[in-house]
């Protein structure tokens, strides 16, 4: 049995194999050829699910809130260096 062939038989090589597999069918959703065969109000209903996501996605991520600035503390650095410069 060849290394390729244990690869394969390892139990931990399986969930990026079937990873790979939903990534596939997912690409394949998006295929002109699918959404011909499947039709315009399929198409329409997967363009809006899509949009959904990304939507959801970029929604929870501009949510997050950054770390404060803090101005006072920003400015004692600015003047410190520039005491420092000055001599």
């Amino acid at each position: 049995m060849s290394d390729f062939d244990e690869d394969l038989n390892n139990p931990s090589n399986k969930l990026p194999r079937k990873l790979g597999d939903k990534v596939q069918k997912v690409i394949t959703l998006y295929h002109p050829r699918t959404c011909r065969e499947k039709g315009l109000f399929w198409a329409s209903g997967l363009l809006l699910v899509t949009y959904l996501v990304i939507a959801t996605v970029l929604s929870f991520w501009w949510d997050i809130k950054p770390d404060m600035f803090d101005t006072d503390r920003n400015a004692l650095v600015i003047d410190l260096r520039n005491l420092l410069e000055q001599r």
